[in-house]
């Protein structure tokens, strides 16, 4: 059995994108709350859970100013107080989770204490099922809970139209078609033919909107292939939905494909394609294989739409740097690029202390 939290409450921050990266613990108590200005000025605040594994992965604003939540719950059990309602055809409850063991070097891992210590459920667990929880603009009232057919797969990322419309990306299961609604497939990426790559995280996704009441799927999208956790953002003007599953679908609000990019090594958390001109920003980091520091050496670059470099703000070569008594050297490295509605780069980096 899973370790049950007495109230297993959804963390958000209302007026802020979710990157797709990893899902919150579910077994840390959160909140979901609204900020104002700065962000510094808490204006609304609840808590969102039940007798179960929730967690958020996203959400939006409404045109009517409602706050659009939406996350996954691992079942069998999702109660979060106020009544719950399936989109599409539902399909029956999974088991109980099994809990599985981390290992260290082919051993079970253990804490401190010497107690076991169990992988953490996210939206590669089976049995995952999304919901999405329409709540009151200052977070007194959830009007509405819905969530998709049990065990579908689970959701990565989200999104509200200037229409109110609800868009939901994520890892795709047996069953997501009983969403419902117009349902077609994408063609996929083809495999990465480089045999040390890193397994793909996810290799079958799906994207689908929602009514703005999230009664019903007016269409879903899938894809097969190799991916990285499946994102989704909008244009400013919602007129173009952009699906990241292995490569970047460009769809417009009824469903049609407009446009497919194909970044080489497959779009991941450090790749990000404008929605502006197209070129495509790639982050990461290499490895200087010299014993010396530093060993993680920082890229970004840019590259035109064919491939051709544009621009290279950090690609690193690793030289060696000063003598061995007096360094002022440190590992970095690119962890996370996007962009703006208006075509601006955003990223986060990591860096070492100073040696």
């Amino acid at each position: 059995m899973l370790r049950r939290t007495p109230f297993a409450a959804l963390a958000a921050l209302a007026l802020l994108p979710f990157a797709p990266a990893q899902a919150p613990d579910p077994a840390k108590p959160a909140r979901v709350r609204k900020n104002v200005g700065d962000g510094s000025d808490v204006i609304a605040a609840t808590f969102l859970g039940g007798k179960g594994h929730e967690w958020l992965c996203g959400g939006g604003f409404a045109p009517d100013g409602s706050v659009v939540l939406v996350g996954n719950v691992l079942g069998p059990v999702f109660d979060p107080g106020v009544p719950v309602r399936v989109i599409g055809t539902d399909r029956p409850a999974p088991a109980e989770p099994k809990q599985i063991p981390v290992l260290d070097k082919g051993k079970p891992k253990v804490d401190k204490a010497g107690n076991p210590v169990f992988e953490k459920p996210g939206w590669r667990t089976d049995g995952t099922t999304p919901f999405v929880a329409v709540c009151s603009a200052d977070l007194k009232t959830v009007r509405s809970v819905h969530r998709f057919p049990w065990a579908v797969g689970a959701a990565t990322a989200a999104a509200v139209g200037p229409d109110g419309a609800i868009y939901v990306a994520g890892r795709a299961a047996e069953g997501i078609t009983a969403v419902g609604g117009d349902v077609a497939e994408l063609p996929a990426a083809e495999p990465n033919p480089n045999p040390k790559a890193e397994k793909p995280k996810c290799d079958h996704a799906f994207v689908a909107r929602l009514s703005p009441d999230a009664t019903k799927a007016a269409w879903v999208r899938h894809v097969k292939g190799p991916a990285a956790a499946p994102t989704l953002t909008l244009s400013a003007d919602g007129k173009q939905v952009r699906f990241g599953a292995g490569r970047l679908f460009v769809l417009d609000p009824a469903g049609k494909a407009l446009d497919t990019v194909t970044v080489p090594g497959g779009l991941k958390p450090t790749t990000s394609v404008s929605p502006v001109d197209g070129t495509v920003v790639v982050g990461g980091e290499h490895h200087w294989q010299t014993g010396r520091e530093p060993w993680r050496c920082p890229i970004l670059n840019v590259h035109t739409p064919d491939g051709k470099l544009k621009y290279q703000f950090y690609d690193w070569g690793g030289p060696y740097v000063g003598l061995d008594n007096c360094r002022q050297v440190s590992d970095s490295a690119v962890r996370f690029v996007t962009h703006d509605s208006d075509g601006g780069i955003l990223f986060y980096a990591w860096t070492a202390a100073t040696a």
